[in-house]
C-alpha cells in the first residue's frame, strides 16, 4: 500500500514514518512514497505518483488539508485520505470527511489507531478492486459473447479504449481432475500477486470457461501507465511461472496444467481472436510441456505441421475415450496409435517425453519414458482393463441410492476440494452418469448444491462466531481464494459476509 505523510510538523512526520515501519513487521505492506510540509507540496507528490492512502494535517501553511484534499482527490481518485487534527479543529474535519475523507485522526495518533486506518483503507482498495475486476469480467463475458454469435453492431471496446489486453489460456489434466474452484483458486493466486506489482495501477482482471476443462484470465491495463506494455506484460508472466512453481527448484505448487499465453492485444476484438485460435489448438496439448508458459508463435508453428496435428489429434481422442470409459474404442484408438504414432516419436525424445508425462497425468501414473514401446502400450492397455473392473463395481452401486451417497458425502466433506469426477470416482460410477442422476433427482446442479451446503455453513460460522475472519470462513468451508468466497457469497445471499449479521439483524 502506497502511503504519503502530509503535516507541517517535522516531528508528526517522523513519528508517523516510524509507527508505518513498525506495521511493515506485521506484515501489513506500508510504502511511504512522499512526505509533504504543505499543500502544495501533497499536490506536487499527487502529480509524480499514486497512492492509496494519504494522511493530510487540516492546517497547514500555502495551501490548508481542505483545499488540498479537495484538488487532490481529482488527481489521485481512488486513494482513501484520514484527516489529521488537533483537538480544537473538529469543524475542519468535518468539512474534510464531507469531501470524502475516510476518517481522521487526532494528534498524537496512536499507533492502534495507525494500524485501524491503514487496514480499513486496505479493505477499501480490495473491495473497489473487486467490483472494478466484477464490472470488467461482466463487460468481457458480453464481449466474448458478441464475438461468438456476431451479434455486436458497434465496435467491440469501447469501454476499455486506450487498454492493452493479454490472456492466458489454463487446461487442467484430466486423471487429476482440476475442479473449477482449483483452477480458479490458481488464477486467483496469479491475479491477486500481479495486482500488488508497482507496475499493476489500474490493471483490471476477468475470467472465461471456454471449455470444461479451461479456466481463460484476461488481464487489461491502460497504456498510458507507468510501465510499458512489454514490461506489464513480463511481469504478468513472471507472476504465472512463480505460481506454477518454476523458479523454486521446478516444485509443482498447484497441479499439472497446460498454459497457452496470447500476445500483447491493442484492442479485445484481437484478444479475442487469438484465444480463439489458442483454444482450436489445445488439442496439442499433449505434446506441449507442463506448467510452463507456451508462446502463440511456436504453437502456430506446431499447427502448421499435419503430423504433428494429427498427433494432438489423436492422444486428445484417446483421453476421451477412456474418460467417457468406452473400453472397445479406448483399446481400438491405442492400437492405431501404437501403429501410426510410436514409431516416429521415438526419432523425438523431447516429443516423447511430453506425451508420457501427460498421459501419466492424464490416464496410466505406471508409464514410464524409460518403457520399451511394446511395454509401453502394454501399460496403457493395462489401464484399459482396469476400466471393466470399475465398470463392473458401478454397476453394484448403482443398484443403491447414488443420490444420497452423494449428498452425505458432501455433508461430510464440504471443506475439501469436491469435484463431480472425483466423487464419481470414489461412487465408482461414471461423472456423466451420476451428474445426470443428481440433476434428475434433485432439481439442481452438483456444483449448486456444494455451493449450497458451503454457504450455509458459513454463514452458520459467520453468525456463531462473531470474531471469526472472512480468510478463516473462507477456508474451513473449502475455499482457499477469499475474493472467490466473497463473490459467491454475494450471488448467493445479497451481502458481503461482514455484513450478513447487520443484515439479519435489521430483518
Amino acid at each position: 500500500m502506497k502511503i504519503i505523510i502530509a503535516d507541517d510538523e517535522k516531528l508528526i512526520r517522523s513519528t508517523l514514518r516510524s509507527m508505518l515501519q513498525e506495521l511493515e513487521l506485521k506484515n501489513l505492506p506500508c510504502q511511504l512514497i512522499g512526505e509533504a510540509r504543505n499543500g502544495e507540496e501533497l499536490l506536487e507528490l499527487l502529480r509524480k505518483d499514486t497512492p492509496d492512502l494519504v494522511f493530510v494535517d487540516i492546517k497547514m501553511p500555502k495551501l490548508d488539508g481542505i483545499e488540498a484534499i479537495r484538488i487532490g482527490k481529482t488527481l489521485a481518485p481512488q486513494a482513501s485520505w484520514v484527516i489529521l487534527s488537533g483537538f480544537m479543529e473538529f469543524d475542519y474535519a468535518q468539512q474534510a470527511l464531507r469531501l470524502g475523507a475516510s476518517d481522521y485522526l487526532l494528534k498524537p495518533a496512536e499507533p492502534e489507531q495507525l494500524e485501524r486506518c491503514v487496514r480499513e483503507a486496505m479493505e477499501g482498495r480490495e473491495r473497489d478492486t473487486q467490483f472494478l475486476d466484477y464490472e470488467f469480467e461482466h463487460w468481457l463475458s458480453n464481449r466474448y459473447r458478441e464475438f461468438q454469435t456476431g451479434t455486436g453492431t458497434q465496435p467491440l471496446d469501447p469501454a476499455y479504449e486506450g487498454y492493452c489486453f493479454f490472456g492466458v489460456l489454463f487446461y487442467g489434466v484430466h486423471r487429476s481432475k482440476p475442479s473449477a474452484s482449483r483452477l480458479n483458486d490458481l488464477a486467483l493466486t496469479i491475479q491477486q500477486a500481479a495486482q500488488k506489482h508497482a507496475l499493476a495501477k489500474g490493471i483490471r482482471c476477468g475470467h472465461l470457461q471456454l471449455s470444461e476443462d479451461n479456466l481463460t484470465s484476461v488481464w487489461a491495463w491502460p497504456t498510458s501507465g507507468a510501465g510499458s506494455n512489454d514490461e506489464v506484460h513480463q511481469a504478468l508472466q513472471r507472476q504465472i511461472m512463480m505460481a506454477l512453481g518454476q523458479g523454486r527448484h521446478g516444485e509443482m505448487l498447484f497441479f499439472p496444467v497446460t498454459v497457452l499465453p496470447s500476445e500483447n492485444c491493442l484492442s479485445v476484438r484481437e484478444l479475442l481472436g487469438q484465444l480463439e485460435e489458442l483454444h482450436a489448438a489445445s488439442t496439442l496439448r499433449a505434446t506441449l510441456p507442463l506448467n510452463k508458459l507456451y508462446p502463440l508463435a511456436e504453437l502456430r508453428a506446431e499447427t502448421s505441421r499435419e503430423d504433428v496435428a494429427a498427433l494432438g489429434r489423436s492422444i486428445h481422442q484417446l483421453i476421451g475415450l477412456y474418460q467417457d470409459r468406452d473400453y472397445v474404442g479406448y483399446l481400438n484408438k491405442l492400437s492405431a496409435f501404437g501403429k501410426q504414432h510410436l514409431p516416429g516419436l521415438q526419432g523425438d525424445p523431447v516429443r516423447f517425453e511430453r506425451i508420457t508425462v501427460f498421459l501419466r497425468e492424464a490416464i496410466c501414473p505406471a508409464l514410464q519414458v524409460e518403457l520399451p514401446p511394446a511395454e509401453w502400450i502394454e501399460a496403457l492397455q493395462h489401464q484399459g482393463d482396469l476400466l471393466l473392473i470399475q465398470e463392473g463395481k458401478g454397476a453394484a452401486a448403482a443398484s443403491g441410492d447414488l443420490v444420497k451417497r452423494a449428498m452425505d458425502y458432501v455433508d461430510e466433506h464440504y471443506q475439501e476440494d469436491i469435484s463431480i469426477g472425483s466423487l464419481a470416482e470414489e461412487l465408482q460410477v461414471t461423472p456423466n452418469y451420476l451428474s445426470s442422476l443428481f440433476h434428475k433427482k434433485q432439481g439442481i446442479t452438483f456444483v449448486k448444491y456444494v455451493t449450497s451446503i458451503r454457504m450455509l455453513k458459513a454463514k452458520e460460522l459467520l453468525l456463531t462466531e462473531p470474531d471469526a475472519k472472512v480468510q478463516d470462513v473462507a477456508q474451513r468451508v473449502g475455499y482457499f481464494s477469499s475474493r472467490h468466497f466473497t463473490k459467491l457469497f454475494v450471488d448467493y445471499y445479497g451481502c458481503y459476509p461482514s455484513e450478513i449479521r447487520k443484515k439479519l439483524g435489521d430483518t
